[in-house]
C-alpha cells in the first residue's frame, strides 16, 4: 500500500493539490484542499460551483489574462452584453468587495501542487471614469489613469471603450493591461494549460471538425482513434471527408460501415469530444461544467472509466460540476475501491446558517454515504 501511495504522488506532482480563492465573485474566502485526478463539485444551483471553475481557470491563465476575458468571462451571458456598461459592470462583479470597498478591488488565488510548489496570482483593477455611474457619478471614488478618455483610438484607428487597467502579479512578476472593448490582449504563456469545456460543442459539426484537425496537426489522430477503439471496439478509423459543395464532415468507419459522426448519440459524441481533448492537451487542467447534462445512464459507466483512465495516462487533472446525485452514484460505483479512494474527490457545497460550507469526501466516502446511509449530498 505504501508503494501505491508513492506512485500516486509521483503522478500528481505538477497537478494542483490545493487552491485558495479570496475575493472572487461570491467567495470572500474559499480553501479547497486534497485535490486529486478527478474533482467533482457537487451541490444545488447558485452555490458557486461554476465560480470555482472560473477561479481555477483565471489562476491558470497567470499573466495571459486575454484567455479569460475572451473566453469564459463571456459564458455567463453567452457573449451577449447589452452594451459597454453591461460589460463594465460584469468586470466589477468579478470582485467580491465591489460594493463594500470599491477603492481596493483585488482578487487573490493561490495554488500548491504535489511537488509543494506554490504560485500566487493577484489581480488589481483600477477603473476609469467610464464606470463612474456605478459609484454615484462624479462624486464617487473615481480614478482616471494615464489621463485616458472614456473612448480611446488604438491600432487601425479602432475606437475602444476604456474601462481601466488591471495589474496582475504572478509570484514576483508584475504586468498591467488596459481593459477595453473591443478587447486587445497580447498572447502570453499561461501559468498552466487550462481548457474550459462547453459540452454543447459535441453537437457542433464545426467544433467536431476543428478538434479532428487539431489532432491531425499534432499527429495524435491515430493515437486518439486507438483510445476511442478501446471504448468502442467496432471503430476502425475516423476521417474528414469533403462534401459535394466543398464543405467537409467527420465520418466514423466501423468494420462494415461509414457513419457520419452527427448520426451517433450524445454519449458517443461527448466521449469523442472529451477524449479527443484529453489526448490533445496533456498535463493540463480540464474544467467541465454540468457533466451530467444529457448523459444516458447506460453511457455513464463508460464515461467514468474512460475519463479516469486517460486523465491518468496523460497526466491531466479534471474539475467537474454536477447537481445530479443519480449521475454521481452511477459514475462512482463503476470505479474500483482504490480509484475511488485515491483518484476521486467529491466536494459538496451547502449553505448552513447563511454560510457556505464545503464538505470534502473521497469518492469512496461519497459512494458509501449515498448507498449505505442514503444521504442527500446536494
Amino acid at each position: 500500500m505504501l508503494l501505491f501511495k508513492k506512485v500516486v504522488i509521483f503522478i500528481f506532482e505538477k497537478n494542483y493539490k490545493k487552491i485558495e480563492i479570496k475575493n472572487f465573485r461570491k467567495f470572500k474566502h474559499m480553501l479547497i484542499d486534497d485535490l486529486s485526478t478527478i474533482n467533482v463539485f457537487f451541490g444545488s444551483n447558485n452555490l458557486g460551483k461554476t465560480t470555482i471553475l472560473e477561479a481555477i481557470f483565471l489562476h491558470s491563465c497567470g499573466l495571459n489574462i486575454g484567455a479569460f476575458f475572451n473566453g469564459i468571462f463571456l459564458n455567463r451571458q453567452n457573449g451577449n452584453f447589452m452594451g459597454p456598461y453591461d460589460y463594465g459592470e460584469a468586470i466589477l462583479n468579478l470582485f467580491n468587495n465591489y460594493h463594500s470597498n470599491p477603492k481596493k478591488l483585488l482578487i487573490f488565488i493561490e495554488s500548491e501542487n504535489y511537488n509543494k510548489e506554490k504560485n500566487e496570482t493577484v489581480f488589481e483593477f483600477n477603473y476609469s471614469t467610464f464606470l463612474s455611474p456605478f459609484f454615484g457619478g462624479q462624486s464617487g471614488p473615481l480614478r482616471l489613469f494615464e489621463n485616458k478618455p472614456m473612448i480611446i483610438a488604438e491600432k487601425n484607428n479602432i475606437n475602444r471603450t476604456y474601462f481601466g487597467k488591471i495589474k496582475i502579479t504572478l509570484n514576483n512578476t508584475e504586468s498591467s493591461f488596459d481593459i477595453t472593448l473591443p478587447t486587445y490582449f497580447e498572447n502570453i504563456k499561461p501559468l498552466k494549460m487550462a481548457i474550459y469545456h462547453d459540452l454543447l460543442n459535441h453537437r457542433d459539426p464545426i467544433k467536431e471538425t476543428v478538434l479532428y484537425g487539431a489532432l491531425k496537426r499534432a499527429e495524435k489522430l491515430e493515437e486518439f482513434t486507438i483510445k476511442l477503439r478501446d471504448v468502442f471496439p467496432n471503430i476502425k478509423s475516423i476521417d474528414n471527408i469533403p462534401l459535394p459543395d466543398g464543405s467537409s464532415k467527420i465520418y466514423v468507419y466501423t468494420k462494415d460501415r461509414k457513419i457520419p459522426l452527427s448520426v451517433f448519440g450524445d454519449g458517443f459524441r461527448k466521449l469523442y469530444y472529451l477524449i479527443g481533448n484529453i489526448v490533445l492537451h496533456r498535463e493540463a487542467v480540464h474544467l467541465i461544467e454540468e457533466l451530467d447534462t444529457n448523459f444516458h445512464p447506460e453511457s455513464i459507466p463508460i464515461l467514468a472509466k474512460s475519463l479516469l483512465k486517460y486523465s491518468k495516462e496523460y497526466n491531466n487533472q479534471l474539475f467537474i460540476t454536477s447537481h445530479n446525485q443519480e449521475f454521481l452514484e452511477i459514475f462512482l460505483e463503476n470505479l474500483s475501491e482504490n480509484e475511488l479512494k485515491y483518484d476521486i474527490r467529491v466536494f459538496t457545497l451547502k449553505e448552513h446558517d447563511r454560510k457556505l460550507r464545503l464538505l470534502k469526501l473521497t469518492g469512496l466516502e461519497a459512494l458509501r454515504n449515498i448507498q449505505e446511509f442514503h444521504l442527500e449530498l446536494r
